[in-house]
């Protein structure tokens, strides 16, 4: 029992989890080692009231009454119930925990029991995405702001603004550099904090120097706590220590490969790391930044030119074009053609081509915003669509275009545009999008996983405990002893056979586990099997079961891992019997023409559906996609053979007849050995 205690902690440990029972009738609460270490218990609490009293200190007051509303739910009668609720484990730390309730009878007492483990990485990870998700958001608005926005001035504080309430700053200052000095351009600070000036006159020109050139060279730095600021610039650490900052985050605003300018947030919250997101803002709008700065350059001298050329010279690396409204004629810049496999030369002698490239798809919405344009309702539109290339495929632009004339009525005359190729971030959206069902899927398998394994343990658990109890307090005959005795054996095997996957997968995971090769004889484990399934076969008249066994020595005498080849066999064959309730059982093995030792599980089942084949090998996928077939286990036996044979340097794969059968194939290196054959005898 005590092995059992303690393989028991192991799993939870194991598995980050752990089991709580409260009996109302007796108001008696159990908490496992598991649970007492995930929560920080430091002392014994057999209470629901000692319990909450803890609970106080750790959870505030909204997620307490949500965990009551959660067990008096179950209490009444609900399905199991599934929650996640904050913790705060340390003064400066909260974790996240899952929890899991039902409610059920034991002799004849309501039970209210359940599971907690630690998610926190998974809920973190979770902010961290929508946080980067808004992030991304902001950024699109930014560069919508800079050019659409002819107020200067007020899109860099409003941008800044906006950095600082994302970024939980208590300072976005912009700097200019220039003739190698430092000067104060644009600062923000919180409304709820009085306004704090940077004074950067006491800083020697050595340290200005030197910071200067550090943004130059790292483009972005960042400091989690001001003690790693750089020890040269002691002057300027000591201000910033004077203004009571945390940390910082520089990163630098260039225009044509010259730095001009940085971007710094400042903190004053001390334990709050830059995270990517923080960092991937602050860069993103450094860059904007800089290209609005540039256009702004560039705006200031090409003011008195055409509007076309102003747009032409903006766009940088953009494709432009512009749209003669009177003659109803296209022009398309060089950069514009490129895009789509063309010269403009080419693509300006095919009036027609944009009609008849747009995509079928694209075009009502396309031309609904320009006719809007052309109506006076619009003076520019912002438009993504897709494009056919010169080589059939399509490409998704991001098309911004303005009227720049218009007649003496005001009808427009008319209109620039420049586009940009977004191809690559649209694949990235989907990318992220199958990402994402890809999570919920695996996140959806493991809690499927982690239910079915709470019933796996419990009922040997419960056969030994109630069996075991029985036999203490002697309330059976010597006749039952044997039988009891032989129920607690057939548990303990169980469960011990459950903790021996766990480790098994988990040492595949994290490739700890280790192979112990030797001479060995092929017949004789398929001997041993047969011995093993002696019960079975007896049980199961209505199933043939067959070796087929190779009198070859050259091919029975191998070296391999006796014990793992024996798992692998034991988890097929295993599976055959669970799903094959009459028919045949087959198993053989032989040297196959790549010279490579090829076993093979075959069985009259009723086989396995197509859609559910991909998913044989994958860790928990047994617990939800065969459910419903009710036929037990964890779904841990093929993932472990598949992590088992590949390290072992071989393949396995099936081939499977809906109501003919299932036949897994495996092959591992074949490896010959001088073995006498008299000393096996």
């Amino acid at each position: 029992m005590d092995q059992l205690h303690i393989n028991f902690r192991q799993i939870e440990k194991l598995v980050n989890l752990g089991y709580w029972e409260w009996y109302p009738d007796s108001n008696k609460l159990i908490l496992s080692e598991g649970f007492k270490s995930l929560l920080g218990v430091q002392h014994d609490i057999n209470q629901p009231g000692q319990f909450i009293r803890f609970l106080k200190q750790t959870i505030e007051i909204e997620h307490i009454t949500e965990l009551l509303r959660l067990l008096k739910k179950v209490k009444q009668g609900a399905n199991p119930e599934m929650s996640v609720i904050p913790m705060a484990t340390t003064p400066t730390q909260t974790k996240y925990f899952e929890i899991h309730t039902l409610c059920t009878k034991q002799e004849g007492s309501f039970c209210i029991s359940g599971t907690i483990q630690d998610v926190s990485e998974r809920t973190k990870y979770n902010i961290l995405k929508e946080k980067e998700a808004r992030f991304e958001r902001k950024i699109a608005e930014i560069a919508a702001r800079f050019v659409n926005e002819e107020d200067f001035k007020h899109a860099v504080t409003t941008t800044l603004s906006e950095i600082g309430e994302l970024c939980m700053a208590g300072i976005v200052a912009l700097f200019r550099i220039e003739n190698n000095s430092i000067k104060l351009e644009f600062i923000w600070n919180p409304p709820y904090s009085p306004n704090m000036s940077l004074n950067l006159n006491q800083v020697p020109p050595s340290e200005s120097n030197y910071l200067i050139e550090m943004i130059k060279e790292q483009k972005v730095a960042f400091y989690h706590q001001l003690e790693d600021f750089p020890g040269i610039a002691t002057e300027t650490r000591r201000l910033l220590m004077e203004m009571k900052c945390s940390s910082l985050l520089i990163s630098g605003i260039q225009n044509h490969k010259q730095t001009v300018g940085a971007l710094v947030v400042f903190r004053f919250i001390k334990g709050i790391k830059w995270d990517f997101s923080d960092i991937h803002m602050v860069k993103m709008a450094s860059i904007l930044l800089s290209n609005s700065i540039r256009q702004k350059i560039i705006y200031k001298q090409l003011r008195q030119s055409e509007n076309r050329l102003q747009f032409a010279l903006m766009a940088g690396s953009l494709g432009t074009w512009e749209l003669d409204l009177y003659k109803q004629s296209y022009f398309y810049d060089e950069r514009f053609a490129n895009i789509f496999g063309y010269s403009n030369n080419t693509l300006n002698r095919l009036p027609e081509w944009f009609k008849n490239n747009l995509h079928p798809n694209d075009t009502s919405n396309y031309y609904k915003i320009l006719d809007e344009c052309l109506e006076g309702t619009k003076k520019f539109y912002e438009l993504e669509y897709r494009v056919k290339c010169k080589d059939g495929t399509y490409k998704w632009i991001s098309d911004w275009s303005i009227v720049t004339l218009t007649d003496n009525e005001g009808k427009p005359m008319k209109m620039v545009g420049i586009i940009q190729d977004i191809s690559r971030k649209k694949e990235s959206e989907v990318e992220l999008v199958k990402a994402k069902e890809k999570a919920e899927e695996s996140e959806k398998l493991k809690t499927a996983f982690l239910a079915n394994m709470s019933h796996e343990i419990r009922t040997p658990m419960n056969g030994i405990t109630g069996f075991a109890e029985l036999l203490y307090h002697n309330m059976v005959s010597d006749n039952e002893k044997h039988k009891y005795l032989e129920i607690i054996w057939k548990s303990s095997n169980r469960l011990l056979s459950l903790i021996n996957n766990i480790l098994d997968i988990s040492k595949l995971e994290t490739k700890q586990l280790s192979l112990y090769y030797r001479e060995c004889s092929i017949n004789e484990i398929l001997q041993d099997i047969e011995i093993h399934f002696a019960q079975q076969i007896h049980d199961n008249q209505q199933i043939d079961f067959k070796i087929v066994k190779q009198p070859d020595a050259q091919a029975n005498f191998v070296k391999t891992d006796e014990s793992r080849l024996k798992q692998i066999l034991l988890n097929l064959i295993s599976n055959s019997f669970k799903f094959c309730s009459k028919g045949f059982i087959e198993i053989g093995y032989r040297i196959n023409e790549e010279l490579e030792l090829e076993f093979y599980v075959k069985d009259s089942g009723p086989g396995i559906p197509d859609e559910f084949q991909k998913y044989l090998f994958e860790r928990f996928a047994q617990s939800e996609k065969t459910i419903d077939l009710n036929k037990g286990g964890t779904g841990l036996g093929l993932p472990i053979s598949k992590g088992l044979i590949e390290l072992m340097g071989g393949k396995i794969w099936v081939r499977s007849n809906k109501a003919i059968g299932t036949t897994f194939y495996f092959t591992l290196p074949y490896q010959p050995t001088r073995m006498n054959i008299e000393n096996l005898y």
